[in-house]
């Protein structure tokens, strides 16, 4: 429970701290919030090895916490290159999910799209969420769009340059800042 406290709270190395004791390595509801922590610390090895160990319990949580673990499967999947998984987490995810939970999962399928080469998907998915109205998914898919933009040399340097300046002084306070 403190665990989960601490996530909520973004307190994520405390998290990641009180779940550290092997009495939870065969828990599947402390892999869960391990999963989601090490999630938000960029861990994608170690998230993507708890969120699979927890898929067992995972419905019996709430949709919105289903689609949080979700969420953050494909991303952990993205991160490591198994874009299979990513898909699967994606195709899995609650119909029912609030605005911005929705807004990560189609930033997460926007990324998806982008490394199977899905372009106009993925950018459309990128525009979509920039005009969300949601300055921390927007900042996020600026972020996104603009990498994803730059892999796939669909983007020049410049404009690249011009999107992540007026990002800088749009977003402050979290890792994407840094």
């Amino acid at each position: 429970i403190r665990a989960a406290a601490d996530y909520m709270m973004g307190r994520y190395h405390d998290a990641h701290n009180v779940l550290a004791s092997g009495m939870f390595d065969s828990d599947a509801h402390a892999a869960l919030w391990r999963g989601l922590i090490e999630e938000a610390l960029d861990n994608q090895q170690a998230a993507r090895d708890s969120l699979t160990l927890a898929e067992t319990v995972l419905p019996h949580y709430p949709a919105d916490w289903q689609s949080r673990a979700r969420t953050a499967q494909a991303n952990a999947a993205l991160a490591i290159g198994r874009l299979e998984e990513a898909d699967a987490a994606l195709s899995k995810l609650p119909h029912d999910m609030p605005k911005p939970l929705l807004l990560d999962a189609e930033l997460a399928r926007a990324k998806l799209y982008s490394r199977e080469n899905r372009l106009r998907d993925a950018f459309a998915l990128f525009d979509a969420v920039e005009q969300s109205g949601d300055d921390r998914a927007e900042a996020n898919a600026i972020y996104d769009h603009v990498e994803a933009g730059l892999a796939t040399n669909k983007m020049k340097p410049d404009v690249a340059i011009d999107m992540l300046e007026k990002l800088r002084f749009r977003w402050r306070g979290d890792a994407l800042e840094l």
